[in-house]
């Protein structure tokens, strides 16, 4: 897990900013090529986190992990996708209950500075609405689609699930947490079923809290972007996927 190393958030996903090299080294750019298409989160050094609309068919996958700053760099490391464990309940065609998926790696990554997993929220956290929390990936900039080349950050203010549900005209299903401005502005963009972002909230390490699942457009007033609630599976991601050869760290918010 990553500790709190400080650091000023620079001015410049959507109305966010240039991530410096190494600000999130859990982030996993999943991709055909150079081409990426989803994200994910490191939660230990054999096993990726994403969301399950990111797998089609659900189950299978032929892509590759990426971990990097930049899109075009040769400073990256790569893995081919050795087993994809889907939650059973996805339901891809109507409501997007249970969007989580977990990704086998072919072999273990070596931590460095740049690259770390991520601590989960345990079930039973808390995150009141107003707490601020991050989102960082490479979502859409604008409802144009255009990618960044660069790694983005955000912040955002959490909102409580039932203004949540008022605020969206689609389902919110249980095991969801939602984040955005009042005015807009400011989210990750989800135009598409392009997941490439992960809302995280930090304490004393930053927590893995949501996976980018459905949203209205691209940082609308009043319409907060949808994300899969991670600490609602953590017995799901321990039990099911059984992700060896260490578990992921998760702690109490």
């Amino acid at each position: 897990c990553k500790p709190d190393q400080g650091g000023a958030f620079r001015p410049r996903i959507v109305g966010g900013a240039e991530a410096s090299p190494g600000s999130w080294p859990w982030i996993v750019s999943l991709s055909y090529g150079i081409n990426p298409y989803c994200g994910g989160s490191l939660i230990n050094e054999l096993w990726v986190l994403t969301a399950a609309h990111c797998i089609d068919p659900p189950g299978q996958a032929s892509t590759l992990t990426m971990f990097k700053s930049r899109l075009k760099t040769n400073n990256t490391v790569s893995r081919d996708i050795d087993s994809v464990w889907c939650h059973p309940e996805f339901n891809q065609t109507g409501e997007l209950e249970n969007d989580i998926c977990l990704l086998k790696l072919s072999a273990p990554v070596a931590f460095t500075e740049h690259i770390r997993p991520i601590c989960l929220g345990a079930r039973g956290s808390t995150f009141p609405a107003g707490f601020p929390s991050w989102v960082a990936g490479w979502g859409y900039l604008d409802e144009s689609e255009n990618r960044p080349e660069a790694l983005q950050e955000v912040t955002v203010p959490i909102v409580g699930i039932n203004e949540c549900r008022c605020l969206n005209k689609y389902y919110i299903p249980n095991g969801t947490i939602c984040a955005g401005y009042p005015s807009g502005g400011r989210d990750s963009c989800q135009v598409s079923a392009s997941s490439i972002a992960h809302l995280g909230v930090k304490k004393r390490h930053y927590l893995d809290v949501g996976i980018v699942s459905f949203g209205d457009g691209c940082a609308r007033p009043n319409l907060p972007g949808a994300y899969t609630l991670v600490p609602e599976y953590e017995d799901w991601i321990n039990e099911c996927g059984q992700p060896r050869p260490s578990l992921p760290f998760v702690m109490l918010f």
